[in-house]
């Protein structure tokens, strides 16, 4: 049985710690049922673990003055029989989001390249988020919100790029009585300022000490009671006004990120979902905690949902208004419309723009292999797409993932024999925007192509049956040559140097690829 073992070291004069466990990622605010309390030692070994889940632990030191929770730390439970066979495994697992730390998972660790704008990419709530990384803005008509109380929050990833001052939010079409909030700078770390037009533009109230970290994502959120306004981040106040208890916001031209008359003034990041509530302030104007699920699209859900004027929320391909309203949503410029997690890390994010990841590998040879991995296509406007291969070249050793997408997309495996490509048919009609486990395994010669552990396709004729893989590179995403990119995303990607399944079939994974034994 698999076992997961935990240490601390001392804080103080401890009574006692309680240990808490979960398979997301968890909330200080709404911590789990323990797993063990009373625990007086400074070590733990949870034996109740599943094999092949991946946990996440915090500890709460007990004291008569006081309790204090750890920070957070993930471990799996091991579970690969085939581990030692591992030659590549690759996860969308960094420290940090958003990041390029691409990293090689299994016992003789990899030196993973990025090509492009290769990212990993996690959504605040694993749904669905918005990538924007050159000018982009959503745009529609909301309600005049006048001098109402209301509240207008947002989940942002600030990133370097964009306009100084550009606006995050606003409710401007140029003419007075508008409302914007701004990004002071550029840069990923940033303060924010609040501008009205009364007549001309003036500052309602600047943040010092840059707020916006560009570490994360953050709840950005401005409430008006009475007249006066209020600015949180992550529900802590950061900067208030009562200077303008009358202004009236009779512009209704609402625009996330820029704004309705311009262009040109706008941020880069991940954009996440948006709230705009008219006629009441949600929170504490003291400071709150922020919401720690996605903002509810039901009235179930949602004492306040009938005052909700507008709820975007991202979707596979646009930003929708899931308040009642169900406004129409304008898309300017060019965001990419990131899909939801597979797992409970985040996704390996390719825009389809020169955008890849290559390892050196193992030569295959003629031995057995399994090469897997779960994707999400969402798209490409290149004219020879593909969504990998193994060699480095056209002219060389190897075998290409050859990709058509339309409506439905699939794949056709291409082999490099002698000067020219020979294939055969992998498989087609798969949905655009949702997960696939797709596998190639070869097995004492023959190949055979899975898709969600189904068989699609197999060939054990010549050349493949005795084809030799001389090459040691992996590409996934951005080819060898020009114009070959998809816009996809990619969660867990192992090679195997064995073929693990039944060639008739098998059950695809429901859990993160372990990673030991």
């Amino acid at each position: 049985m698999s076992s997961i073992n935990l240490a601390w070291s001392a804080d103080g004069n401890i009574d006692s710690y309680t240990i808490y466990r979960s398979e997301s990622p968890i909330d200080i605010n709404n911590l789990p049922v323990p797993i063990a309390s009373g625990v007086t030692s400074k070590s733990y070994s949870d034996t109740t673990v599943v094999t092949g889940v991946n946990y996440f632990y915090r500890v709460a030191s007990i004291s008569l003055q006081a309790s204090k929770i750890s920070n957070e730390i993930s471990s799996y439970a091991g579970g690969d029989l085939y581990f030692s066979s591992v030659d590549l495994l690759i996860f969308a697992d960094a420290t940090n989001q958003i990041s390029t730390n691409i990293v090689d998972k299994s016992s003789s660790p990899k030196t993973i390249s990025l090509s492009g704008d290769t990212k990993i990419v996690k959504s605040k709530f694993g749904g669905m988020c918005v990538l924007v990384n050159q000018y982009a803005k959503w745009t529609t008509s909301g309600a005049q919100l006048l001098t109402s109380d209301f509240t207008i929050e947002f989940w942002y990833y600030s990133t370097a790029g964009g306009t100084a001052n550009g606006r995050i939010l606003s409710y401007a079409t140029g003419s007075s009585g508008s409302l914007l909030i701004n990004k002071t700078s550029n840069t990923a770390a940033s303060d924010l300022n609040i501008l009205i037009n009364n007549g001309s533009y003036q500052t309602l109230l600047t943040t010092s000490g840059s707020p916006i970290t560009g570490t994360g994502w953050q709840h950005i959120c401005l409430m008006r009671s009475a007249g006066d306004f209020y600015l949180f981040v992550d529900g802590v106040l950061k900067g208030s006004s009562t200077a303008y208890k009358t202004y009236s916001i009779t512009d209704a031209g609402f625009s996330y990120n820029g704004w309705q008359a311009g262009n040109t003034d706008y941020h880069l990041g991940l954009f996440g979902s948006c709230r705009v509530t008219k006629g009441l302030c949600r929170y504490a104007l003291t400071g709150f905690n922020s919401p720690v699920s996605e903002f509810p699209t039901i009235a179930a859900n949602d004492a306040s949902f009938s005052s909700v004027d507008l709820l975007l929320i991202p979707s596979s391909t646009a930003m929708l208004d899931k308040s009642n309203n169900n406004r129409t949503i304008t898309a300017v410029g060019l965001a990419y419309y990131v899909p939801e997690k597979k797992f409970d890390d985040g996704v390996v994010f390719f825009d389809g723009d020169i955008d890849g990841i290559s390892s050196t590998i193992t030569a295959l040879g003629t031995n057995d292999f399994t090469l897997e991995f779960f994707i999400n296509v969402k798209g490409t406007s290149k004219s020879f797409p593909r969504i990998g291969q193994i060699g480095s070249a056209d002219s060389s050793n190897g075998c290409v993932f050859v990709t058509s997408i339309g409506t439905t997309w699939g794949t056709d495996f291409h082999f490099w024999v002698g000067s020219a490509y020979q294939a055969f048919v992998g498989f087609s009609g798969l949905n655009k925007y949702q997960w696939y486990h797709i596998c190639v395994m070869r097995k004492s010669g023959a190949f055979y192509v899975f898709v969600d552990g189904v068989l699609k396709a197999s060939n054990s004729s010549a050349p493949f049956n005795t084809y030799n893989f001389t090459t040691t590179l992996l590409i996934l995403g951005k080819g060898a040559v020009a114009s070959s990119e998809v816009q996809s995303a990619y969660s867990g990607i192992r090679l195997t140097r064995i073929a693990r399944y039944n060639t008739a079939g098998f059950t695809v994974p429901s859990k993160k690829f372990p990673r030991s034994t």
